[in-house]
């Protein structure tokens, strides 16, 4: 995927959803899932190449988009391996033992001192972006194409 704005700034208050829980990157979000934070949403992302981990939880943020906004996922990639993770906008992040945890967990995958399961789950992506119309739809009067395609 490719960059496509962040209309959650990182004043916004939010709400993650952890999408695969069984893994090491996501477990220190167990018990804080509401914080404020910037969020990216990407255009042309492939699900099929990445497994998600974590997601912008498009019922219970206040700003809602008809679009599944993945947060965190891994990948292979040839001989290598990708982390990738949008979390981090401001400082008070950094400083959380939440995030710390978070980066640290894929900074030792990446390394090769842990585990982590990188098989795609791309019916995640589509059961999130549906749950994300639907929520997007109940809140606003009416989608733009443009909106849906975003």
């Amino acid at each position: 995927g490719a960059f496509d704005g962040h209309p959650w700034d990182a004043n916004t208050t939010v709400t993650i959803e952890l999408l695969d829980d069984a893994n090491p990157a996501v477990k220190a979000y167990a018990n804080k899932k509401t914080f404020k934070e910037e969020i990216y949403q990407h255009k042309n992302f492939r699900p099929e190449t990445v497994r998600v981990l974590m997601g912008l939880d498009m019922e219970r943020t206040e700003l809602k988009r008809p679009r599944f906004v993945p947060i965190a996922w891994v990948k292979k990639y040839g001989e290598g391996k990708v982390f990738y993770t949008s979390l981090g906008h401001r400082e008070d992040t950094w400083q959380s033992p939440e995030f710390q945890e978070h980066l640290s967990v894929g900074l030792d995958w990446l390394l090769g001192r842990t585990e982590m399961d990188a098989t795609p789950n791309p019916d995640v992506s589509a059961r999130k972006a549906e749950e994300a119309q639907r929520a997007a739809a109940t809140t606003r009067p009416a989608n733009s194409a443009a909106d849906a395609t975003k």
